[in-house]
């Protein structure tokens, strides 16, 4: 598991996993919010028998302020428990109370609280017998682990995908209704393609999604290209359908395109425009 630079990519990767937090720390709904629209179901703040709602609205904004100063100072590089405790326990109670009204919300973005966690998880470690040495070798285990994290989702989404339509998702009808439905101006141009074509691009994104942990796995030390891949993945859906995955894709380019990597690619980008 040995990556060299793992470091400083769990740097950035801990820069990007703050910058995600406090984002979706700033969507959340507010608390009166969610209480009116709870009184609107009818429930009265109850879900599946439970109080869902007894954190109070003036509770819950406060735990958002101080699960942002928290993680704030956590992205920021203060690495102790105080400031890593703050960050995931605030966090993740902001989102559990959100949880409690709609549970298919923590699927969306459950990733973020468990890089935090991991990448908090990871500070604490690699000290004894050689601290540098250790340390590496901590770093690069948990660059890898979350790297397969990241990989799972795709192979959870194709799951998901043929456990409820079946192989029939990659006949191209479930890609059209969608660019239909949610698609802009090009995305409603695409629905209109030859079933042929989106058949392809259907079974296209079925295999992207279920091959990208195996060839991950396969192509361990080349695994630079994967990052770029995804990027460009939901790059089309966002161009096609508007729809963003960005607190999923953002981490691609830390996860798997190292400093050295973009080092090299610009130096030969730089010697291709020299070259007569």
């Amino acid at each position: 598991m040995d990556q060299p630079g793992a470091g400083t990519q769990l740097s950035l990767i801990r820069v990007v996993t703050a910058l995600s937090a406090l984002e979706t720390l700033r969507q959340m709904p507010a608390g009166k919010t969610l209480e009116l629209f709870a009184d609107n179901r009818g429930e009265g703040g109850n879900v599946d028998g439970k109080n869902a709602f007894e954190m109070t609205p003036r509770a819950y904004a406060a735990t958002r302020v101080v699960a942002a100063i928290g993680v704030a100072l956590w992205g920021a590089g203060v690495r102790n428990a105080p400031t890593a405790v703050c960050a995931n326990l605030g966090f993740g109670l902001a989102q559990k109370h959100v949880v409690d009204f709609h549970k298919k919300a923590w699927n969306y973005n459950s990733h973020i609280n468990a890089f935090m966690a991991l990448l908090s998880i990871a500070d604490a470690g690699g000290r004894d017998p050689d601290p540098a040495a250790d340390k590496h070798a901590v770093d690069s285990a948990a660059l890898a682990i979350l790297q397969l994290y990241y990989a799972t989702m795709y192979l959870q989404s194709g799951l998901a995908k043929v456990r409820v339509s079946g192989l029939r998702w990659g006949d191209g009808r479930t890609l059209r209704a969608s660019l239909a439905e949610h698609g802009n101006a090009l995305g409603k141009r695409m629905s209109r393609l030859p079933q042929g074509a989106l058949a392809g691009a259907a079974s296209g994104s079925l295999v992207f999604e279920f091959l990208f942990p195996l060839v991950m796995l396969a192509l361990w030390h080349k695994k630079t290209a994967l990052g770029v891949m995804s990027i460009g993945f939901h790059s089309i859906i966002k161009a096609t359908m508007n729809i963003s995955f960005w607190h999923h894709s953002v981490f691609a380019l830390p996860l798997f395109v190292a400093p050295a990597d973009l080092r090299r690619a610009a130096e030969k980008i730089q010697q291709f425009f020299e070259t007569d």
